[in-house]
């Protein structure tokens, strides 16, 4: 596939629950389709402000879902993978009708676990909540995590294993009846290159396929990826009116 065939909007739709690969899948379809080609994530989301004030929007029922939102966001993306995009495969599905869908999968015990780290790393960066844009994007992560999970996911102990995981089993089953078979393919990123590059008709790579976020460490090495992502303007700024507000209300003081 050249690059003057790739669309400015997704070709695949991740359809795949977080902790499934979706980091690994971003990164190879990245490596696929070349040229500074990128794929969307839940990382996009904490890093790009309006996207995050549109998703935001969408969780909390202030905005519709509609064409014009998904060219809004997805323009010059060659995939979305990760939460928020799987929770909308459907309406992407619709949105974009030539691109392919991969449902990535792995063992449930494992993806619980996983994912339960993946709670224990947001709940350690809970401290850094009021630097922006933390301080919008941790209510949007709760809020999407009860669109998604129910309202009896969590107890005082953590996450609820059978509503956790009756959950994963019904996102699959719903991805699996609602695309077309021609147009899915179910995937565990320990398969490797192979059937990934035949469902989507590539050329294997010579390179090893991506491996990231992989074993008890990456749920925090996510999360604290991001957290380093914060440009420092963003945190100078907030010091710097932190400031501001200190010397007016001295000045005040003085003044008394």
């Amino acid at each position: 596939m050249s690059p003057q065939t790739i669309s400015s909007y997704p070709q695949v739709i991740v359809a795949g629950m977080p902790r499934t690969g979706t980091e690994s899948i971003k990164r190879a379809l990245e490596i696929l389709y070349g040229n500074g080609a990128r794929a969307y994530h839940m990382t996009e989301v904490l890093n790009r402000p309006q996207h995050l004030e549109i998703w935001s929007d969408l969780a909390f029922n202030r905005r519709q879902v509609d064409q014009l939102i998904w060219k809004q966001l997805l323009h010059g993306y060659i995939a979305t993978t990760d939460l928020p995009c799987a929770f909308y495969f459907q309406e992407l599905a619709e949105a974009f009708p030539d691109a392919k869908v991969v449902l990535t999968l792995r063992e449930e015990s494992e993806w619980f676990a996983s994912y339960c780290r993946l709670v224990m790393a947001m709940h350690r960066f809970r401290s850094l909540r009021f630097l922006p844009p933390l301080n919008r994007f941790f209510p949007y992560a709760t809020k999407l995590s009860q669109l998604i999970f129910g309202d009896h996911a969590f107890d005082e102990s953590g996450p609820v294993r059978e509503v956790i995981i009756d959950t994963y089993r019904r996102h699959n089953e719903r991805v699996r009846k609602l695309i077309a078979p021609n147009r899915l393919l179910e995937f565990n990123v320990q398969q490797g290159w192979k059937p990934l590059c035949e469902f989507l008709e590539f050329d294997v790579p010579q390179s090893d396929f991506p491996r990231l976020n992989a074993g008890t460490a990456g749920p925090s090495k996510i999360i604290a990826k991001a957290v380093r992502q914060l440009s420092l303007r963003r945190i100078l700024s907030a010091v710097g009116i932190v400031f501001v507000i200190s010397m007016i209300l001295l000045l005040i003081t003085m003044s008394v």
